[in-house]
């Protein structure tokens, strides 16, 4: 894949596209304890921004993002995408679980096509999407196989090409590289820039690794253990698009600072 050169970049606009406001999340788990998991989070995305929300296992990064795309409803609070709640938009939004969750006995192009039935999308025009991004994530000599044939980071890209089948505004990312090596996860995060910086997305990404975090993100939300919430923001300043292979001095003090927070609050946290 080629990245874009530095004049195609488009940055984040100055117009809100995501409103999460006074967001709390309370439940009954399974062995009978009671779960607050997130709590008083406010949080306000603006269009073609890539956010990451960063935090310790447990914080509730998760489950934010699946009240965001609307497949969990809040115990108080609310969601708004451009004004409205997230299940008038449902369509609008794009999801890359942590899994691939393909369909073994799908090839690669129909699995890509698979989101055309259930939004009742135009076989001939779902088609043509789906090559074209099959082409932009590099698998167009792979459109007949199977995923079991495929490597694990070939899959995600297959699960990040399904996400965008129907042209979302948003793209909403859980720990989508959390199960590859080290060199395949560098790669995919080169080639997530190259996709977000082609299709002009909203992105949310939930990570574990700063990094990560560092190195695709506008804007870094950090959260504190359970309940979860917003604890510190930072902004990430260095010009697109960035290298893998390249130093950013500003981009290293980030990643220090980040690790300050979250050691803080380890050190904070209940044992």
């Amino acid at each position: 894949m080629t990245t874009p050169a530095p004049d195609t970049v488009a940055p984040a606009t100055d117009t809100e596209a995501l409103a999460v406001r006074d967001l709390t999340l309370r439940y009954w788990s399974k062995d009978g304890s009671y779960v607050e998991a997130l709590t008083d989070i406010d949080l306000r995305v603006r269009e073609r921004e890539f956010v990451a929300l960063l935090g310790p296992s447990g914080c509730g990064k998760s489950s934010l993002l699946r009240i965001i795309c609307g497949l969990t409803q809040p115990t108080s609070g609310e969601v708004l995408y451009h004004g409205r709640s997230a299940a008038a938009v449902s369509r609008r939004v794009g999801l890359v679980p942590q899994a691939a969750t393909l369909l073994p006995w799908l090839s690669v192009l129909e699995n890509v096509k698979m989101p055309a039935k259930i939004l009742h999308l135009p076989k001939r025009e779902a088609h043509e999407r789906a090559m074209e991004l099959l082409e932009m994530t590099g698998l167009t000599g792979f459109t007949k196989h199977y995923p079991k044939q495929l490597s694990g980071g070939m899959q995600q890209r297959v699960s990040v090409a399904r996400a965008l089948l129907h042209d979302p505004d948003f793209l909403l990312m859980d720990e989508p590289f959390a199960a590859l090596d080290a060199l395949t996860r560098d790669r995919m995060a080169a080639e997530l820039q190259s996709i977000w910086l082609a299709t002009k997305k909203t992105v949310i990404f939930v990570t574990h690794s700063i990094p990560e975090a560092v190195f695709l993100a506008d804007r870094i939300v950090v959260m504190t253990p359970r309940p979860g919430r917003v604890s510190a923001q930072f902004t990430v300043k260095a010009e697109r698009p960035r290298g893998l292979d390249r130093v950013y001095p500003e981009s290293e003090e980030l990643a220090v600072s980040i690790r300050q927070i979250l050691e803080e609050h380890e050190k904070g946290a209940p044992a």
